[in-house]
């Protein structure tokens, strides 16, 4: 694709759209000029149509004259799911199953959606965010712009369109808004969730809601394997934080630096969706694109695809059936071997059990603390004395690795106990596998908690 060097960055928000004019300069970008449009009270994203002629005259009067552009939206019309695909080399089929997974995770008509994934594929199993937004909102932000005669090259979540720093470890984007405060969560440069936190309109960011943001990024942050590497925060701010502000979010979010702006004009908006089309000219055009996202790929007519399925099942049913009569030969023939060594260690073995035994029943004399009354004490503890949550089963290995299963009536009451167990500095690799509800017309959801004893204890 040939480099841009100029673009517009268009930043829909509640009832403002912000628009500014980027220029390339060097290696960075300026700003040729933004505004504010405020769209009609009965006017919304999902009808934006309706106003197109104002906003044409919007950017005849100030002066916008760049005709291509990139579009953010908020996360608060976006749904982001997160999931785990086998390693699949087929680009087809790796579509597939991806969509497949979505209909099980949640119930959505695909004929009313746009749903775009940012797809790598490394050795093992790959961690995908796939994030949904209606297709009428797409065709109306496409229709609006098409009455200005502006062809958007890209749309995303506002948040997405601001890339990770370093693409190393766990990063997360904090963007704050008049009333609400927006996250992204990369893993080594890949996004993991998006969240949307609302607040009070105007209202700076506290510490308070601060920590309902870490909150909710620590709970995706617990469903992966990348622990071990800890959250580094990058809080997008606009203007100069006052020393005492720093200190109370650096005891919330530890490790946090302070990612001033490029740009001033004294609008957040303006600034915001002047930094959104900077992204797009500095080179961060890949990723999730709602325009001409996954579910916009041709497939292949339905007779080539069940020719393609028939055939994949025969060559596996031939490769199963050779499998299996390979081993059924190869562990009969090892059956005979193991039998006669069995029969030739039969009074060894009488003579290993006789003392294996007597060990045991020895052992029971020197014991003097049961081997798992310390850890039930620890998780009893890690339980709140309520009928909020509680547990159904614990499996112990002998490695000591436990999972914990049990049901909840609120999903914040398991964030406290993963807390409270992450405090007491007695168990490691502690993760939440899942949370699910139980069923439709049912408040009561299910979990499960993996998590190991420190081999010091």
């Amino acid at each position: 694709m040939k480099q841009l060097q100029n673009i517009l960055g268009i930043l829909i928000y509640e009832q403002t759209i912000a628009v500014s004019e980027i220029e390339r300069f060097q290696d960075t970008f300026k700003v040729q000029k933004s505004a504010c449009y405020t769209l009609p009270e009965n006017v919304s994203i999902e009808s934006l149509s309706s106003a197109s002629a104002e906003f044409k005259a919007f950017l005849r009067e100030n002066g916008f004259k760049v005709k291509k552009a990139v579009v953010g939206i908020s996360a608060r019309h976006t749904l982001s799911i997160h999931l785990k695909i086998p390693p699949i080399k087929d680009v087809q089929t790796r579509h597939d199953t991806i969509k497949l997974q979505l209909e099980r995770k949640v119930e959505v008509d695909f004929s009313q959606v746009v749903f775009d994934y940012d797809d790598y594929q490394q050795g093992g199993d790959n961690d995908i965010l796939v994030m949904v937004v209606l297709k009428d909102i797409i065709s109306q932000i496409k229709e609006f712009l098409d009455a200005a005669k502006i062809t958007p090259i890209r749309i995303v979540s506002t948040p997405l369109g601001f890339a990770p720093l370093n693409r190393t470890g766990v990063e997360c984007n904090i963007i704050e808004f008049p009333n609400s405060v927006e996250a992204c969560l990369f893993r080594r440069g890949i996004p993991n969730t998006v969240q949307y936190i609302s607040k009070k309109y105007n209202t700076p960011l506290t510490a308070v809601l601060a920590q309902k943001v870490v909150r909710q990024v620590n709970r995706d942050f617990w469903l992966s394997d990348d622990q071990d590497f800890g959250i580094r925060y990058y809080l997008w701010s606009y203007g100069k934080l006052s020393d005492s502000q720093k200190d109370q979010f650096r005891q919330v979010f530890g490790n946090v630096q302070y990612k001033s702006l490029t740009v001033s004009s004294g609008n957040l908006l303006c600034d915001l969706s002047a930094e959104l089309g900077g992204q797009v000219l500095l080179g961060g055009q890949d990723g999730i694109n709602f325009l001409n996202g996954r579910h916009t790929e041709a497939k292949p007519s339905l007779i080539k695809r069940q020719l393609k399925k028939i055939l994949a099942a025969v060559v596996l049913g031939f490769v199963l059936i050779s499998m299996f009569v390979v081993d059924w030969h190869s562990d009969h023939c090892r059956i005979i071997e193991l039998q006669e060594q069995l029969n030739s260690m039969k009074e060894n073995v009488e003579v290993a059990n006789n003392l294996i035994e007597q060990v045991r029943y020895t052992r029971q004399w020197f014991r003097q603390d049961p081997q798992y009354l310390e850890i039930l004490r620890e998780l009893s503890l890690a339980f709140p004395e309520n009928e909020d949550i509680w547990l159904t089963s614990l499996a112990v290995d002998e490695s000591f690795n436990q999972i914990l299963t049990g049901r909840t009536m609120r999903e914040e009451a398991i964030l406290d106990v993963v807390e409270t167990l992450r405090s007491r500095g007695f168990f490691d690799e502690i993760k939440i596998l899942y949370i699910r509800k139980m069923g439709k017309g049912t408040n009561v959801m299910t979990f499960a908690i993996n998590l190991r004893i420190r081999e010091e204890q």
